[in-house]
């Protein structure tokens, strides 16, 4: 597991998405625990709903977030792991999506952060 590690990590693009995307996590994860203190009772997560109660959810919610992407960032960094040797464009197609996912959703989370604050 260790070699297909340093293997795939060897791609310049697969090693520079990891990066991006395993920073833009740590952010994330750190933002979190900087705000969660400081949230109201309850925060506007879905935002494509219309004005109310429809958009709240409680805001111990937002911490599932993080966990989430987290568990995204592993299972698809595990099929990349397998897939790298045999079909090193979809490893990369993987990983890309990987980071595209975590930094809409850092995105999404900023807005909420804007929204109530």
């Amino acid at each position: 597991m260790k070699e297909n590690f340093k293997t795939l990590l060897k791609d310049k693009m697969i090693r520079m998405l990891f990066i991006f995307a395993f920073v833009l996590l740590m952010v994330h994860i750190f933002l979190v625990a900087l705000f969660y203190p400081n949230l109201p009772p309850y925060i506007p997560f879905f935002n494509s709903m219309p004005w109310g109660d429809a958009r709240l959810i409680p805001s111990y919610l937002i911490l599932s977030l993080p966990i989430v992407l987290c568990a995204v960032f592993v299972i698809n960094l595990g099929f990349e792991l397998q897939l790298y040797k045999k079909f090193p464009l979809t490893a990369r197609v993987l990983q890309f999506n990987t980071a595209l996912f975590i930094f809409l959703s850092f995105l999404a989370f900023l807005q909420i952060i804007f929204l109530v604050f």
